[in-house]
């Protein structure tokens, strides 16, 4: 929005959309790729029907999408979800907001690495769930099951 502030419009859901921002009427729309999917389709159904001629260009990371649909798909039978991925990362943020939501019984913790996990309290918890972000290795995901094993 910085490089064009009259040409290119932030649009954070579908409350903030209007047509009194947008003066054509065939906008490319451009998602952000780690907003959830019923979001995402709430924004552009309320941008599509301003705009019927409007082109999306792009809809969400394929791989971002994988792991939310997982977490999502799994059973609420956990007392402890690990989500793997920099706090900076806005995938990472998602899962563990969504996690928190889903899992509103267990703990749910953010780590970056197993070596984070293991100065957590491990001792209490009995069925644990890993998800990780888009951009976390694989090597650190079986790092930290590894942990995790070694408490039972």
């Amino acid at each position: 929005a910085a490089i064009a502030p009259d040409k290119i419009h932030l649009i954070t859901d579908k409350n903030s959309v209007n047509s009194s921002v947008c003066h054509v009427d065939d906008p490319l729309i451009v998602c952000q790729t780690t907003v959830s999917k019923q979001d995402i389709k709430e924004s552009l159904n309320a941008l599509l029907s301003l705009y019927p001629k409007a082109k999306i260009a792009a809809k969400r990371c394929v791989s971002t999408e994988m792991r939310q649909e997982n977490l999502e798909r799994q059973t609420n039978d956990y007392d402890l979800v690990v989500v793997l991925g920099s706090s900076t990362s806005n995938n990472t943020q998602r899962l563990f907001a969504m996690a928190k939501h889903r899992f509103s019984n267990a703990t749910v913790w953010r780590v970056l690495s197993a070596d984070e996990l293991k100065q957590k309290p491990l001792d209490s918890y009995h069925r644990a769930l890993v998800i990780s972000g888009a951009s976390s290795a694989a090597s650190e995901v079986i790092a930290i099951k590894n942990v995790l094993k070694s408490y039972h």
